[in-house]
Protein backbone atom coordinates (compact mmCIF):
# COMPACT_ATOMS: atom_id res chain seq x y z
CA UNK A 1 0.00 0.00 0.00
CA UNK A 2 2.76 2.44 1.01
CA UNK A 3 4.66 1.51 -2.13
CA UNK A 4 1.64 2.36 -4.32
CA UNK A 5 1.17 5.66 -2.46
CA UNK A 6 4.84 6.54 -2.99
CA UNK A 7 4.57 5.66 -6.69
CA UNK A 8 1.45 7.85 -7.02
CA UNK A 9 3.23 10.77 -5.34
CA UNK A 10 6.19 10.40 -7.71
CA UNK A 11 3.90 10.35 -10.75
CA UNK A 12 2.06 13.44 -9.56
CA UNK A 13 5.38 15.18 -8.90
CA UNK A 14 6.72 14.33 -12.36
CA UNK A 15 3.46 15.43 -13.98
CA UNK A 16 3.51 18.76 -12.15
CA UNK A 17 7.15 19.32 -13.04
CA UNK A 18 6.40 18.48 -16.67
CA UNK A 19 3.53 21.00 -16.81
CA UNK A 20 5.64 23.68 -15.12
CA UNK A 21 8.54 22.96 -17.48
CA UNK A 22 6.33 23.74 -20.49
CA UNK A 23 6.26 27.45 -19.60
CA UNK A 24 9.22 29.29 -21.06
CA UNK A 25 11.05 31.44 -18.52
CA UNK A 26 11.81 34.60 -20.51
CA UNK A 27 13.62 36.30 -17.62
CA UNK A 28 16.07 33.40 -17.23
CA UNK A 29 16.63 33.24 -21.00
CA UNK A 30 17.13 37.01 -21.22
CA UNK A 31 19.64 36.82 -18.34
CA UNK A 32 21.47 34.00 -20.12
CA UNK A 33 21.47 36.01 -23.34
CA UNK A 34 22.89 39.04 -21.53
CA UNK A 35 25.59 36.87 -19.93
CA UNK A 36 26.54 35.37 -23.30
CA UNK A 37 26.75 38.87 -24.81
CA UNK A 38 28.93 40.07 -21.92
CA UNK A 39 31.20 37.04 -22.26
CA UNK A 40 31.46 37.63 -26.02
CA UNK A 41 32.51 41.20 -25.25
CA UNK A 42 35.18 39.87 -22.86
CA UNK A 43 36.52 37.52 -25.53
CA UNK A 44 35.52 34.36 -23.65
CA UNK A 45 33.97 32.68 -26.69
CA UNK A 46 35.63 31.38 -29.80
CA UNK A 47 34.37 32.97 -33.01
CA UNK A 48 34.12 32.03 -36.63
CA UNK A 49 32.63 34.42 -39.15
CA UNK A 50 31.54 34.38 -42.74
CA UNK A 51 31.03 37.46 -44.92
CA UNK A 52 28.92 37.26 -48.05
CA UNK A 53 29.66 39.62 -50.95
CA UNK A 54 32.92 40.65 -49.30
CA UNK A 55 33.82 43.20 -51.98
CA UNK A 56 30.44 44.90 -51.72
CA UNK A 57 29.77 44.86 -55.47
CA UNK A 58 26.16 45.31 -56.63
CA UNK A 59 24.37 42.05 -56.08
CA UNK A 60 20.92 41.48 -57.56
CA UNK A 61 18.27 42.19 -56.46
CA UNK A 62 20.06 44.79 -54.27
CA UNK A 63 22.40 47.56 -55.34
CA UNK A 64 24.12 47.22 -51.98
CA UNK A 65 24.44 43.88 -50.28
CA UNK A 66 26.79 42.55 -47.66
CA UNK A 67 25.98 40.09 -44.93
CA UNK A 68 28.20 38.84 -42.10
CA UNK A 69 27.41 35.85 -39.92
CA UNK A 70 29.21 35.56 -36.58
CA UNK A 71 29.31 32.17 -34.83
CA UNK A 72 30.15 32.20 -31.11
CA UNK A 73 31.02 28.90 -29.48
CA UNK A 74 32.84 27.17 -26.66
CA UNK A 75 35.12 24.16 -26.74
CA UNK A 76 33.86 21.50 -24.36
CA UNK A 77 36.26 18.56 -24.10
CA UNK A 78 37.38 19.15 -27.68
CA UNK A 79 33.85 19.53 -29.03
CA UNK A 80 32.68 22.86 -30.47
CA UNK A 81 29.32 23.86 -29.00
CA UNK A 82 27.46 26.72 -30.68
CA UNK A 83 26.07 29.30 -28.25
CA UNK A 84 25.01 32.19 -30.46
CA UNK A 85 24.81 33.38 -34.04
CA UNK A 86 24.61 37.06 -34.91
CA UNK A 87 23.81 38.11 -38.46
CA UNK A 88 24.28 41.66 -39.71
CA UNK A 89 23.45 42.78 -43.18
CA UNK A 90 23.27 45.80 -45.44
CA UNK A 91 20.45 45.31 -47.91
CA UNK A 92 20.22 48.40 -50.14
CA UNK A 93 20.98 50.67 -47.20
CA UNK A 94 18.73 48.85 -44.74
CA UNK A 95 20.86 47.63 -41.82
CA UNK A 96 19.32 44.36 -40.64
CA UNK A 97 20.27 42.53 -37.43
CA UNK A 98 19.34 39.05 -36.22
CA UNK A 99 20.42 37.23 -33.10
CA UNK A 100 19.99 33.49 -32.44
CA UNK A 101 20.64 32.07 -28.95
CA UNK A 102 21.03 28.29 -28.68
CA UNK A 103 20.65 26.03 -25.65
CA UNK A 104 23.23 23.43 -24.64
CA UNK A 105 21.66 20.83 -26.95
CA UNK A 106 21.92 23.14 -29.97
CA UNK A 107 18.26 24.17 -30.17
CA UNK A 108 17.09 27.74 -30.68
CA UNK A 109 15.75 29.40 -27.53
CA UNK A 110 15.71 33.12 -28.47
CA UNK A 111 15.38 34.79 -31.86
CA UNK A 112 15.73 38.58 -31.93
CA UNK A 113 15.37 40.51 -35.18
CA UNK A 114 15.51 44.19 -36.14
CA UNK A 115 14.46 45.01 -39.70
CA UNK A 116 16.58 48.19 -39.85
CA UNK A 117 18.80 49.30 -36.98
CA UNK A 118 18.98 52.83 -38.43
CA UNK A 119 15.25 53.49 -37.98
CA UNK A 120 13.49 53.93 -34.64
CA UNK A 121 10.24 52.70 -36.23
CA UNK A 122 11.80 49.53 -37.68
CA UNK A 123 10.04 46.20 -37.29
CA UNK A 124 11.36 44.43 -34.20
CA UNK A 125 10.53 40.85 -33.35
CA UNK A 126 11.64 38.72 -30.43
CA UNK A 127 10.61 35.09 -30.07
CA UNK A 128 11.17 32.55 -27.32
CA UNK A 129 11.19 28.81 -27.91
CA UNK A 130 10.92 25.72 -25.76
CA UNK A 131 11.61 22.29 -27.23
CA UNK A 132 11.56 23.66 -30.79
CA UNK A 133 8.16 25.28 -30.30
CA UNK A 134 7.31 28.98 -30.35
CA UNK A 135 6.19 29.92 -26.83
CA UNK A 136 6.25 33.71 -26.68
CA UNK A 137 6.37 36.38 -29.33
CA UNK A 138 6.95 40.10 -29.01
CA UNK A 139 6.47 42.62 -31.81
CA UNK A 140 7.61 46.18 -31.23
CA UNK A 141 8.01 45.20 -27.56
CA UNK A 142 4.36 44.15 -27.17
CA UNK A 143 3.66 40.53 -26.27
CA UNK A 144 1.31 38.56 -28.47
CA UNK A 145 -0.27 35.87 -26.27
CA UNK A 146 0.16 32.32 -27.57
CA UNK A 147 -3.60 31.82 -27.72
CA UNK A 148 -3.76 34.84 -30.06
CA UNK A 149 -1.09 33.67 -32.51
CA UNK A 150 -2.16 33.95 -36.11
CA UNK A 151 -0.61 32.18 -39.09
CA UNK A 152 1.87 35.02 -39.60
CA UNK A 153 3.08 34.71 -36.00
CA UNK A 154 3.55 30.96 -36.28
CA UNK A 155 5.41 31.51 -39.55
CA UNK A 156 7.87 33.78 -37.70
CA UNK A 157 8.60 30.86 -35.38
CA UNK A 158 8.94 28.35 -38.22
CA UNK A 159 11.24 30.66 -40.18
CA UNK A 160 13.40 31.39 -37.12
CA UNK A 161 13.79 27.68 -36.33
CA UNK A 162 14.66 26.90 -39.96
CA UNK A 163 17.22 29.72 -40.09
CA UNK A 164 18.71 28.59 -36.78
CA UNK A 165 19.05 25.04 -38.12
CA UNK A 166 20.67 26.34 -41.30
CA UNK A 167 23.20 28.39 -39.34
CA UNK A 168 23.87 25.41 -37.05
CA UNK A 169 24.57 23.19 -40.09
CA UNK A 170 26.82 25.89 -41.56
CA UNK A 171 28.69 26.11 -38.26
CA UNK A 172 29.04 22.32 -38.08
CA UNK A 173 30.47 22.35 -41.62
CA UNK A 174 32.97 25.06 -40.65
CA UNK A 175 34.05 22.97 -37.66
CA UNK A 176 34.45 19.88 -39.87
CA UNK A 177 36.56 21.93 -42.29
CA UNK A 178 38.68 23.13 -39.40
CA UNK A 179 39.08 19.56 -38.12
CA UNK A 180 40.17 18.41 -41.60
CA UNK A 181 42.84 21.12 -41.64
CA UNK A 182 44.00 20.16 -38.14
CA UNK A 183 44.24 16.47 -38.98
CA UNK A 184 46.18 17.29 -42.18
CA UNK A 185 48.62 19.40 -40.14
CA UNK A 186 49.14 16.51 -37.71
CA UNK A 187 49.90 14.12 -40.58
CA UNK A 188 52.40 16.57 -42.09
CA UNK A 189 54.38 16.79 -38.84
Amino acid sequence: MFRNFLLLCLLIGFSAASVMAQEVDTKTLDNRNTKVNEDIGKGLYHQHSLTLNTLGKPFPPYKEYRETIYFYFVLDEGTSKLAKVIVTGNFAGRMEYADFLYDSSGDLVIFDHNDDTRRADADKTKAYFLKKKLQKLFRQGEEIPADMFITEDLQVGIDAINQAKLYKRLFDTMVQTQEMSNSKDKKDK
